[in-house]
């Protein structure tokens, strides 16, 4: 069995400074809890001062779990002053639509570091009327903050021979760089 499934869940792990000391904060819980959870990756966020929170998922290996949901589709949002500004836009939309990660990120049609979130289109696990995915691995790779070296693994799990779908780009820290330019790509499996 693989080692996610259906999403059901998620929470932001919030450090408030950028070494990730100290006792983290539980912030923004979504969904249902359950003992299967994964980390999606780690973003630096500037407001109210710098700080690094990671993003994790929590998921249930069968449809008729409490809070089972697949994925459809997703999009990354950038900061516009008071507006966001889609990219990096895939699948399906629904009615249900979920942020899932928040970072700094690179945009490319203004060329700055700005204020983004990734979301993601949910549908209960059952839900026949669109295409859907079990989530079934994660991988955030990065690279220095002027992209000009190669990417390196930040974090990765699960099954990355699936179908890999980048869902959006932010800003992490490595040990070979430091903070630096990152990807998210999911890993997903037809529901």
């Amino acid at each position: 069995m693989s080692e996610a499934g259906y999403l059901t869940g998620g929470f932001y792990q919030v450090y408030d400074n950028l070494e990730s000391l100290g006792i983290p904060t539980n912030e923004e819980e979504w969904g249902e809890t359950t003992r299967t959870k994964q980390q999606l990756g780690q973003g630096r966020l500037p407001e109210p001062h710098d700080h690094v929170q990671y993003a994790w998922l929590f998921f249930a290996h069968r449809p008729d779990a409490d809070g089972a949901m697949k994925v459809v589709g997703g999009r990354q949002l950038f900061e516009e002053g008071d507006d966001e500004r889609e990219s990096h836009v895939w699948g399906h939309r629904s009615s249900c639509e979920q942020e899932v990660f928040a970072s700094l990120a690179f945009d490319n049609k203004t060329a700055a570091w700005t204020p983004s979130r990734i979301t993601c289109y949910l549908t209960e696990a059952d839900d026949d009327d669109l295409p859907g995915f079990h989530i079934v691995g994660a991988k955030q790779i990065t690279r220095d903050i002027e992209s000009k070296q190669p990417f390196c693994t930040r974090s990765e799990w699960g099954d990355t021979s699936a179908h890999e779908q980048f869902i959006g780009v932010g800003q992490s820290w490595s040990k070979e760089y430091g903070w630096g330019f990152s990807q998210i790509l999911l890993y997903l499996v037809r529901a």
